[in-house]
C-alpha cells in the first residue's frame, strides 16, 4: 500500500514539476512574441488595467472597444476582491486579455506564449459581468492545468450566495474556455 501511494506522489509531483518547466518555457520561448505582438497592436484599440493589457484584436469591433475595457476592468475589480488568489494567479499568468471573434471552433482561450486570455464578443460583451469575471479566472487558471482553472473559478463562486453559484457554475461548465490540446 505504501508502494502504491508513493508512487503516486512521485508521479503527481513530476506533473507538477512538468507544468512549472512548461510555464517557464512559455515564458522565455514566449517572448519575442509577445514583443512582436504589442508592436504590431499598437494601433489596435487598447487600454490597461492593474498591468494587464486590454486589446481589440478584430478591427470590426472597435467600435464596442470601449464597452469591452468597461465590462472587462469591472469584472478584474471584482475578481480582485471576490477571490484574492486566483486574480493574484491571473496577474501573473496573464499579460493580455485579447478580444476577438474565434476563426476556428477550436481556438485556444489561454495562449501560453502571449500570456494571454483570448475571449469572444459573446462572452465579453453579452453575459453579465460576474459570468465573465467566472469565466477570466477559469482561462487563467489554464495556464497551470484544469484542475487549477477549476479551482480559481471556485475562489469565486464560493464568495456568492448558493442560488448564484449553482447558477454560475452551470453556465461557466457549458461555457467553458478551451484548453490547448
Amino acid at each position: 500500500m505504501l508502494a502504491v501511494s508513493s508512487s503516486l506522489a512521485v508521479s503527481s509531483s513530476s506533473f507538477g514539476l512538468a507544468i512549472v518547466i512548461r510555464s517557464w518555457w512559455a515564458r522565455f520561448a514566449g517572448a519575442p512574441a509577445r514583443e512582436f505582438m504589442r508592436l504590431l497592436s499598437t494601433r489596435l484599440p487598447h487600454a490597461w488595467h492593474s498591468g494587464i493589457r486590454l486589446i481589440v484584436l478584430d478591427r470590426s469591433l472597435a467600435t464596442k472597444s470601449d464597452l469591452f475595457f468597461a465590462q472587462t476592468s469591472k469584472a478584474l475589480d471584482i475578481a480582485s476582491e471576490r477571490a484574492p488568489n486566483a486574480y493574484a494567479a491571473l496577474g501573473r499568468s496573464v499579460r493580455q486579455i485579447i478580444l476577438r471573434e474565434r476563426s476556428r471552433p477550436k481556438t485556444p482561450s489561454y495562449h501560453r506564449f502571449q500570456l494571454a486570455a483570448v475571449v469572444t464578443p459573446e462572452i465579453a460583451l453579452e453575459v453579465e459581468v460576474g459570468l465573465y469575471t467566472a469565466w477570466l479566472l477559469y482561462a487563467s487558471g489554464l495556464s497551470r492545468g484544469v484542475v487549477a482553472a477549476e479551482r480559481a473559478a471556485d475562489e469565486y463562486f464560493e464568495s456568492l450566495d448558493p442560488a448564484d453559484r449553482r447558477r454560475g457554475s452551470e453556465w461557466l461548465h457549458s461555457n467553458l474556455p478551451l484548453a490547448e490540446p
